[in-house]
């Protein structure tokens, strides 16, 4: 098992499809067994960057909801905070 930090520029990569998605999906799947860390400031940005997305028209608001729902997900169960460290 290997520790990877991610910010919010990796983190969409996994839900949008763009350059470097597949490798950062690979490294997220859950049978690689990889921990991945993040910030909290992560989940604000992502979300920020799903919204511009939409405004911008690149992201359909009805595909915005499953995206941003996935991610939320991911953020309970996937991505550990690294200040939950405590």
């Amino acid at each position: 098992m290997a520790i990877f930090y991610a910010d919010s520029s990796v983190l969409v990569k996994r839900h949008i499809q763009e350059q470097g998605s597949v490798w950062f999906r690979y490294l997220t799947a859950p049978c690689a067994g990889n921990r991945i860390e993040t910030a909290r400031l992560s989940l604000i940005e992502v979300i920020s960057a799903l919204n511009r997305r939409v405004r911008e028209g690149t992201l359909p608001p009805t595909v915005y909801a499953a995206v941003r729902d996935d991610f939320l997900a991911c953020c309970r169960c996937r991505y550990r905070n690294r200040a939950d460290d405590g």
